[in-house]
């Protein structure tokens, strides 16, 4: 009696996990298309198509709100033509934000992130954090506040490029290594000690 039931619990147990299989294939299967990413849907909503200077900042951060003070006098002085400039505030309380933003009135676009879902996407983990993006969405430059010569040449190269470089274009003042050029004038030493 036992011989019989062990071969029924096993087409039991076959045949649950062959539903959950198929439940799973057709759940995966009736998947719809991924949604936009966060930042193709930022910069859509702000900037569409054109070079973007963003401060990830937080209210209350004295260096943020000296970079804000500082592009907000680029924007009204169009001192770099052809980029657009927008503000990532990372503060909560929408009050707070609604207030600080009408006393300042930057003139360009302020995205509330209480969350830091925007910051994330971007890379911005640090406040405050500035980030150049060219015409084709892609990041080419991360990190604390540019002087205005380098970022005017930043500019000046993105606005001669006619093709999109790809997602994997290097960004603006990092310096790459040639690792295997460097591997190949490294000598180490013997096992002898020279």
């Amino acid at each position: 009696m036992a011989r019989q039931r062990q071969p029924r619990l096993q087409t039991i147990a076959i045949g649950v996990g062959l539903c959950v299989a198929m439940v799973l294939l057709g759940a995966a299967g009736c998947q719809s298309a991924p949604q936009e990413s966060l930042q193709a849907q930022f910069l859509k909503d702000h900037v569409q198509g054109r070079m973007v200077f963003i401060e990830f900042g937080l209210i209350g951060c004295q260096l943020s709100e000296s970079g804000l003070d500082k592009m907000t006098r680029m924007c009204r002085e169009k001192s770099t033509p052809d980029l657009a400039y927008a503000r990532v505030e990372a503060a909560k309380d929408p009050k707070v934000i609604e207030q600080y933003y009408a006393a300042k009135s930057p003139g360009f676009p302020v995205c509330r992130d209480a969350d830091s879902s925007l910051a994330m996407a971007y890379d911005a983990t640090v406040y405050p954090t500035f980030v150049l993006v060219d015409r084709f969405g892609h990041v080419r430059y991360r990190g604390p506040l540019p002087a205005d010569d380098k970022l005017a040449a930043w500019v000046d190269a993105l606005k001669g490029e006619k093709a999109d470089p790809g997602p994997g274009v290097a960004l603006f003042g990092t310096v790459t290594l040639d690792g295997p050029g460097l591997l190949a004038q490294t000598q180490l030493p013997d096992l002898q000690g020279a």
